[in-house]
């Protein structure tokens, strides 16, 4: 059974999916610093976030379907 993921995207990101044939989460603003380090320097709600970005992306599975949604943007027109 296939489930469909919806990816909210703005018009510099939905750029990147399209090019590269990528469908992901990110937090530009955000370091991952909690990889190779038993102590984060992260606020616990932004490694909160963060953790659950990569839990998220890891539920898609080849087969299911993406949707981008693309975020309305006055100054760029969209």
């Amino acid at each position: 059974m296939s489930t469909t993921h919806v990816f909210i995207v703005d018009t510099n990101t939905f750029k990147y999916h399209l090019e590269y044939q990528f469908a992901g989460t990110g937090a530009k603003e955000n370091y991952i610093d909690f990889n190779d380090n038993p102590r984060s320097q992260l606020n616990y709600s932004t490694e909160n976030n963060l953790v659950g970005m990569i839990a998220d992306s890891q539920r898609i599975r080849k087969g299911d379907f993406v949707v981008f949604y693309l975020q309305q943007n006055y100054s760029e027109k969209v």
